[in-house]
């Protein structure tokens, strides 16, 4: 089966893995960025001069499935615990927000996770997708350029 994803944020690519392994390997497989690379809101902006993260500051875990996820990744230390100070600013009034959560962030950039994630998908990057043809088993996707993908059996939309 060939599969189109749209879009290499973190469920562009969790949707590409858990695709790629109910339909054994990722061969099949094409997830289509518009940017250079994986990351979506977890992106990294860098100049000659500095480096930022343009998207998520952090991120927190509040389900017992997705910490379970997050623990390989925090063995590889890809993505390391955050404890921020964080206040909640009212008029003149300042307030400690306390989370319940555990808060984390990817190491050493916020795209460091989604790139870890995705280094063994096939995620065709620089190709924005701007519009989508055909039929159900027959797709076929078309860049900015004009360029024809596919054709796709299935395609999945992570924007």
């Amino acid at each position: 089966m060939k599969i189109a994803i749209i879009g290499a944020g973190l469920s562009g690519i969790v949707a590409a893995k858990t695709l790629s392994a109910r339909f054994s390997g990722h061969h099949g497989i094409s997830v289509f960025e518009k940017s250079r690379g994986a990351g979506g809101r977890m992106s990294t902006r860098r100049t000659d001069e500095f480096e930022f993260d343009h998207g998520a500051q952090y991120f927190t875990a509040k389900s017992q499935a997705f910490q379970t996820f997050l623990e390989p990744y925090i063995e590889k230390a890809v993505v390391k615990d955050w404890q921020p100070k964080l206040v909640t600013i009212n008029n003149e009034t300042i307030k400690p927000r306390i989370s319940n959560y555990p808060s984390y962030v990817a190491s050493p950039r916020m795209n460091a996770l989604a790139k870890e994630m995705a280094s063994e998908l096939n995620i065709k990057g620089e190709t924005h997708i701007e519009r989508i043809e055909g039929a159900s088993g027959n797709w076929k996707l078309y860049d900015k350029q004009n360029n024809a993908h596919g054709p796709y059996d299935l395609v999945v939309s992570a924007i």
